[in-house]
């Protein structure tokens, strides 16, 4: 795998970092060179120009001119009195008056504004300025007292905006830079090991894929070596099956015909073991072929099933099991699904294995249940019989190969391959099988779920 290098995640993100630094640094600028371009347009009034009108006055009042009103800055609080001490125009609130009567007695107090003093020549006017920034505009400065106030939101507010483009710019290229990551392990989780590792441009992740890439040829090539051996393992157990049918065909021919001739009653019985135990040594090696095949085939071929027709062959089936013990076989339908697709035969070998068990364990003249449903995309196929039902053990392992239960639920001839059988065809169906014991009365329920889509 040929991975290029590429640039350490700390250099990226040192990058993105630089980036926020130079576009904070030409927002602030960009805010400066509007303030003095307001200032220079006279839309704002620096926060010096109060003071500076404040001292216009004193150098009128001390060429001897009358006061003005006109002349006092709108921002400014302001008071005059004649030379009688009389109040003849005021712009101040009721705590600014306060105020100015205390700043006249020489009292302390607290205010935002700077008093001074100016002695006019038909008067005294008391006029309250605060040193801040004002919009030369009345009707902004009514709306914005204060600009400063305003440029922080702003400032704020873009400092804000600029963190958040660098977070999702930053959050995107790591995205794109994940997803040769997130794709290779969705791959590998899929068991879908034929795939070429994609390259990142972070040097952190393209060690990581290094490793996932190795990791997947070592996957593979255990994966291939276990298919191997299990291919192998499963050609060896059929091909040792067919040569030990053989003897045991001889066997059994060999006593069948020695059973023919004259023999005690003692010499009969040990014939008819050898007789039966090569019966069940046949079974067993039919069952051995079967497991071996079936493994082997992956490709079961799949067709539309008739789903009517399906249950009547299935019926004629389970009836015929059931007459062996004179069991009642009750049938309940109910479903609306016509045409499924899946492997007839592997349906029904599974479907006749389940009754075949449930014939087994069921006393004779008792009664299996036999039902066919559908929920949502999953064909159910579920049988009930009368026996006593599964044990702990058996309720979590009776799909495992060979097993076979304790003595309490083991009758007759079982291998422990009937339920391990049908869970394989449930598999290939894209569905499941599910063991309990009946809630009605006593007896086991296995049900057989398909997946009608698949």
């Amino acid at each position: 795998m040929d991975i290029k290098r590429g640039k350490s995640l700390y250099l990226i993100f040192l990058g993105y970092l630089i980036s926020f630094c130079i576009l904070s640094i030409i927002w602030i600028f960009s805010l400066v060179a509007f303030i003095n371009i307001s200032v220079n347009k006279d839309i704002i009034k620096p926060a010096n120009y109060m003071e500076n009108q404040v001292e216009k006055l004193k150098l009128e009042a001390k060429q001897g001119l009358e006061f003005d009103s006109s002349k006092i800055p709108y921002s400014s609080k302001y008071i005059f009195f004649d030379n009688k001490n009389k109040v003849v125009k005021a712009n101040t609130d009721e705590e600014e008056t306060k105020n100015i009567n205390k700043y006249l007695y020489g009292e302390k107090f607290s205010s935002k504004y700077v008093y001074n003093k100016i002695i006019f020549k038909d008067g005294t006017c008391i006029i309250g300025s605060d040193i801040k920034a004002h919009f030369t505009s009345k009707i902004l400065h009514d709306l914005i007292p204060y600009p400063e106030k305003l440029l922080i939101v702003v400032f704020l507010t873009g400092f804000i905006f600029i963190a958040l483009i660098i977070a999702i710019k930053f959050g995107e290229k790591l995205k794109k830079e994940l997803h040769p990551l997130k794709l290779s392990t969705e791959k590998i989780m899929n068991q879908d090991l034929d795939f070429e590792v994609k390259n990142s441009d972070v040097k952190e992740f393209n060690e990581v894929l290094i490793s996932i890439s190795n990791m997947k040829i070592a996957l593979k090539e255990s994966l291939m070596m276990q298919w191997y051996m299990e291919k192998e393992k499963k050609n060896q157990i059929c091909a040792l099956a067919h040569d030990i049918k053989t003897p045991i065909t001889i066997i059994k021919g060999n006593a069948e015909l020695l059973k023919e001739s004259q023999l005690c009653q003692e010499d009969r019985e040990f014939t008819d073991y050898i007789i039966n135990n090569a019966d069940k040594v046949e079974k067993y090696i039919s069952i051995l072929i079967d497991i071996s095949k079936s493994s082997l085939e992956k490709n079961e071929t799949k067709e539309a099933i008739d789903i009517d027709k399906f249950v009547e062959e299935l019926k004629r089936e389970l009836y015929a099991l059931c007459s062996l013990k004179s069991i009642a076989l009750s049938n309940k339908m109910s479903y609306k699904t016509k045409i499924i697709i899946g492997n007839k035969e592997l349906l029904m070998r599974a479907i006749v294995n389940i009754m075949s068990n449930a014939v087994d364990y069921s006393p004779t003249k008792s009664e299996i249940e036999f039902v066919v449903s559908e929920k949502e995309d999953m064909f159910i196929f579920t049988i009930r019989d009368s026996g006593r039902g599964f044990n702990e053990s058996g309720l979590k392992n009776a799909t495992s190969q060979f097993y076979m239960e304790a003595n309490e639920r083991k009758v007759g001839e079982h291998y422990g391959m009937g339920l391990y059988i049908v869970e394989s065809v449930a598999k290939k169906h894209g569905g499941f099988v599910i063991l309990k014991n009946r809630e009605d009365e006593v007896g086991a329920e296995v049900s057989l779920m398909i997946n009608t889509k698949v």
